[in-house]
């Protein structure tokens, strides 16, 4: 009974820590955007500040406390100053593209993967990546692709590769190279990896995995946040500037205040 019970409530606690975690996440991700789109100067937003606590103090000594409170409020989310959301032409669209289907895949449901670095596109994996980059290439021009992000693996490298060519083929432009990228791996799975999926995965294991789910890694291995960071910091530090510049060579526009690129 009480093994029955705590494991009918794993799922809940599961999804509280995700919704907890994707909260923050989003709070950190949203507190970036704005400092990245603050375009009101420092001292206009303190008068701005000046002018509110005045009506206030003007307010609240003619009007009950009840009205006082609610016109405050209301005039002060009138006068919050909005960031302008950026054109098109400020930002870059960013298209996260799984792999095609690769070696590795054909034995998962009985194999812990990992990385596998070496598993190269198999061939329906090859013409699903050539049927991807034709279907890129129909987008309107503004939205096709103008640089490629592949991490090492070679079936990440093969996808990105049949995209360019396809490309290619369809506009007659040159190639796009492929930047190969090591913080885009897959998650390392260290001593798992290769590993029997049934014998690995015990009730042991799945109960600490449900505890834990997104600090959990295996022995050498990563965790899911892990994962995230990395990945995260990859785009900031190396995609982002990467892809800017190549929007820059190519004609593309890239531009903010301060000079400041706008993911």
């Amino acid at each position: 009974s009480a093994s029955a019970s705590t494991h009918a409530r794993a799922p809940s606690s599961f999804r509280s820590a995700h919704r907890r975690y994707l909260s923050s996440h989003v709070d950190r991700l949203a507190q970036r955007a704005r400092e990245r789109s603050f375009l009101i100067p420092i001292q206009e937003k303190k008068r701005e500040h000046r002018s509110i606590a005045c009506f206030a103090l003007a307010a609240r000594l003619l009007v009950p406390t009840s009205f006082f409170f609610f016109f405050f409020f209301f005039f002060f989310f009138f006068f919050q100053q909005q960031p302008r959301p950026p054109t098109s032409e400020e930002m870059h669209h960013i298209l996260l593209i799984r792999h095609a289907e690769c070696v590795m895949n054909l034995h998962l449901a009985t194999t812990i993967g990992g990385r596998a670095n070496d598993s190269p596109l198999t061939r329906r994996g090859r013409a699903q990546a050539t049927a991807l980059g034709q279907r890129l290439a129909r987008l309107p021009e503004e939205l096709r692709p103008r640089a490629l992000f592949a991490s090492t693996a070679v079936r990440a490298r093969e996808t990105a590769e049949a995209i360019s060519r396809a490309l290619r083929e369809e506009h007659g432009a040159a190639e796009l190279p492929v930047q190969l990228r090591e913080g885009l791996l897959e998650i390392e799975m260290g001593e798992w990896a290769g590993k029997d999926r049934k014998a690995t995965y015990t009730p042991e294991v799945l109960s600490a995995i449900r505890d834990r789910p997104l600090d959990f890694a295996a022995p050498g291995g990563e965790s899911q946040r892990e994962v995230e960071e990395r990945v995260a910091r990859c785009i900031e530090s190396e995609v982002l500037p990467a892809a800017a510049a190549e929007a820059a060579r190519r004609g593309g526009r890239s531009s903010s205040r301060n000079g400041e690129t706008k993911p």
